[in-house]
């Protein structure tokens, strides 16, 4: 059997495309690549605790939803970001599982605030330090972001000065890659990885997923919901057009005047566009309606989150 999935298995017309470009993809079609998808199937709790199991590869008795599509605030600076599925066993292990098809550069950093929402929101619940449960954030992707040409990168803090000591802090960071070439020793996560990037179920689990998939199809509440979020982001996505344009045109005049040429205008009208429309996309898909909003109007607000993003360099580091 051929060890690898290629590029020709998967088609990807709709999925990464029209979430960048604002435009919504019929319900009906949607895939479990789809998070809004995922998160509804995931409802299912013997489906969601076997895919946790599945990923980790421990038993778990039972799970609990802790908020479905969980919106986390930090009240540090009251921002917010919606998790598509945030669960916890009966250890009280908090899981996040995150369906990413779009390979964004932030994706490292927003594990690293997944995991502080996720201890805030567990020691809310008057949880002394020395019992916070482990938590678990995973990005079920359909990329591979480390290029590393592997299926399962599994991240936890260790010692640089010896690799065998571990914090032992409790954070757990997983990042799957359904493009990458399979495990070969996980028939189960292979399978599920595979039916992912192609769509095509092959044993029992993938194909009761699909069934739930085919079902979810079928659900009008859902698809009111899908579409009534499909609305929100496409006119964020104007609006962030239009703003784009015109903070491009700004910048280009200024950078046509520092260089005193023609192209200058060009070009710094269509960097000053595409960067927006990158923080935009970054904001739409974190839930921050409130900081979209804002970075139109607000060029100093706007130029942090570009930093914060790591969309621009900081130079203040």
């Amino acid at each position: 059997m051929d060890t690898a999935i290629t590029n020709i298995d998967f088609k990807d017309e709709n999925t990464a495309s029209s979430e960048a470009m604002g435009k919504p993809e019929a319900y009906e079609k949607l895939r479990l690549s789809n998070s809004f998808l995922f998160s509804k199937v995931m409802l299912d709790e013997e489906l969601c605790k076997e895919t946790i199991e599945m990923i980790l590869k421990v038993p778990i008795e039972r799970i609990e939803y802790l908020v479905h599509e969980a919106t986390l605030d930090a009240a540090i600076n009251n921002r917010s970001v919606r998790l598509d599925v945030y669960v916890k066993d009966d250890k009280g292990t908090s899981f996040d599982l995150e369906m990413q098809v779009i390979n964004r550069d932030d994706l490292r950093r927003r594990s690293r605030y997944y995991h502080s929402l996720i201890t805030i929101d567990q020691l809310e619940k008057s949880i002394d330090y020395s019992r916070l449960p482990d938590s678990y954030v995973i990005f079920i992707c359909n990329f591979d972001l480390f290029n590393e040409n592997k299926r399962l990168y599994w991240f936890e803090n260790t010692c640089l000065e010896n690799q065998d000591l571990t914090l032992r802090d409790g954070t757990h960071t997983i990042f799957l890659a359904a493009s990458a070439p399979r495990l070969g020793d996980d028939i189960k996560l292979d399978g599920f990885l595979d039916y992912l990037y192609t769509n095509k179920p092959s044993d029992d689990f993938t194909k009761r997923l699909e069934v739930a998939v085919i079902e979810a199809h079928h659900n009008q509440r859902w698809k009111k919901e899908y579409m009534f979020l499909e609305d929100i982001k496409r006119e964020q996505y104007e609006l962030g057009k239009e703003a784009g344009i015109s903070i491009g045109k700004e910048e280009g005049r200024i950078e046509g005047r520092v260089e005193g040429k023609e192209e200058g205008l060009t070009e710094g009208r269509e960097e000053g566009f595409a960067l927006l429309g990158k923080l935009i996309n970054i904001l739409i898909s974190l839930g921050r309606s409130d900081d979209i909003a804002r970075v139109t109007t607000d060029k100093v607000y706007r130029d942090n989150l570009l930093k914060e993003l790591n969309l621009i360099p900081n130079n203040s580091e």
